[in-house]
């Protein structure tokens, strides 16, 4: 089905306002045990805490690696990084997934970590 103009710009005023604190998202949580859902509702502020707060943990704690060498594995500014981790900006999902496999597949870690190496 394809989206008319009306629903496009519908989602471009949905997305500013969320950017700019005046919406929340509804997302849901799991339990892990029960599998039983419920709903939340997340401004901006609440996604950009939970995802610089994981970033920070898994290159830290997890990957023991310097900011620098995170940022040379997934190519993007150490500034770029920085800003992520201390929830200046939101870090995409994909980069999330990514630094998860790094820390979950060794072969995934090791091969984007010696590709830093060789682009230096």
């Amino acid at each position: 089905m394809k989206k008319t103009t009306t629903d496009q710009s519908e989602m471009i005023k949905n997305w500013r306002k969320f950017k700019n604190g005046k919406l929340k998202l509804r997302t849901w949580n799991i339990d892990g045990k029960s599998k039983k859902r419920t709903v939340v509702y997340k401004g901006i502020e609440d996604i950009k805490k939970e995802r610089s707060g994981r970033l920070k943990e898994l290159r830290s704690k997890k990957l023991k690696v310097s900011q620098n060498e995170l940022a040379k594995a997934l190519h993007v500014s150490l500034r770029t990084l920085q800003g992520w981790e201390i929830g200046k900006s939101l870090p995409p999902e994909p980069v999330i997934v990514l630094v998860e496999l790094m820390n979950e597949i060794p072969e995934v870690r090791g091969r984007l970590l010696k590709g830093m190496s060789r682009a230096a």
